[in-house]
């Protein structure tokens, strides 16, 4: 009997601390921690953010490209990053127009923590 109550929590916690992430960290205050340069005369967007979101660190950060505005990537593709100033940059090349719509998502993860942090932009040219 005594075993049986045992192995009912056992599987209740551990099945608990499995699905205590559904929806990761997000929102305009992650969000607002990314900054978007449009340097015209490269074609280029600068992207830079914190290598630390609200205690957790810098895991990664990817382009996605949208089939339509809402819709979730179509493709989506690694960034590689660079240190700068006590941030970290990133870039986007684009040619084209931004009709598709461009998002970066970036991502912070903390050793212990169960859900990332995820700040969001989509990059549109002005």
């Amino acid at each position: 009997m005594k075993f049986g109550v045992f192995l009912t929590l056992l599987s209740f916690f551990v099945s608990a601390n499995a699905f205590s992430c559904v929806v990761p960290t997000q929102g305009k205050e992650f969000d607002n921690l990314i900054d978007i340069e449009w340097n015209k005369g490269e074609s280029t967007f600068y992207i830079r953010f914190p290598p630390n979101a609200d205690g957790q660190k810098f895991d990664n950060v990817t382009l996605g490209i949208l089939k339509d505005e809402n819709s979730f990537a179509g493709t989506s593709a690694p960034l590689q990053m660079f240190p700068d100033n006590g941030k970290l940059l990133t870039y986007v090349r684009s040619f084209d127009d931004l009709n598709v719509g461009l998002n970066i998502s970036v991502w912070w993860q903390g050793e212990n923590d169960v859900c990332p942090i995820i700040g969001k932009v989509k990059l549109t040219k002005k």
